[in-house]
This record gives C-alpha cells, structure tokens and sequence, in this order.
C-alpha cells in the first residue's frame, strides 16, 4: 500500500515503450513526408488523382492508429485475463494499482484524536 521504489517504477513504465516507439516513428515519418512533399507527385487511384502527400499521411496515420490500437487492444486482452487486473508493466514490476476510498484525501486537513487521558489514581 505505498507507491512503488525507482526500479519498480521503471520496470512497470517499459512496457509502455513499443507504443511510444510506434508514436515517435510516426511523428518522424510525418516531418518526412512533410518535408519532401513536393518530391513525390501524384498518383491516380481509380481515375482520381491524388498528391502524394495526401497518401503519406494517410499511410502515416494507419500506421500510427494502427500499431498504437494494436498494442492497446492486447493491452486490455491482458488486463480481462489477469485475476487481479493487471497490466504488462504491473505484471513485470509485482505493482498493483490501488484507488484511493472516496471522500477527502488522506490526512487533507484532518487532526488525528487526542489519545484518552490516564486513568486517575494512578501515575506513569
């Protein structure tokens, strides 16, 4: 019941990694095709013709919706199989998330009571 050490905290956090990379990769071919636009002309799909950099960034949107939906949706396959709902990261790291009961925050503004006087008659 206490927030995980650093290591822990790493380990837990890896597993996010091929989704950032499927991220980073599409930004990256995003400013690619973005910038060498003009080099790629057009195409004609059934009769239309279309820019090229209308198809890159449609290509770099499948990919990116694509690969992070992928990722997303064994995510949650196997958080529904694990017992205790558990993800990837929590799995590796032996973490679990806890939520906190509703109502205030833990020791918001709260004074814990005043321990019972001793009884009388009798001295410390």
């Amino acid at each position: 019941m206490r927030s995980p050490g650093f290591l822990a905290a790493l380990v837990r956090n890896v597993s996010l990694l091929p989704t950032l990379t499927v991220i980073g990769i599409g930004g990256a071919l995003a400013v690619a095709f973005a910038l060498k636009t003009g080099l790629l002309g057009s195409v004609t799909v059934a009769g239309i013709p279309i820019s090229g950099g209308v198809l890159a960034t449609v290509g770099v949107v499948v990919f990116v919706v694509g690969g992070v939906g992928l990722f997303g949706a064994l995510g949650v396959l196997l958080i529904v199989s694990t017992s205790e709902r558990q993800r990837l990261g929590d799995l590796l790291a032996g973490t679990w998330v806890v939520r906190a009961p509703s109502g205030p925050a833990r020791g918001a503004g709260t004074i814990p009571p005043a321990p019972p006087p001793p009884p009388a008659g009798r001295s410390a």
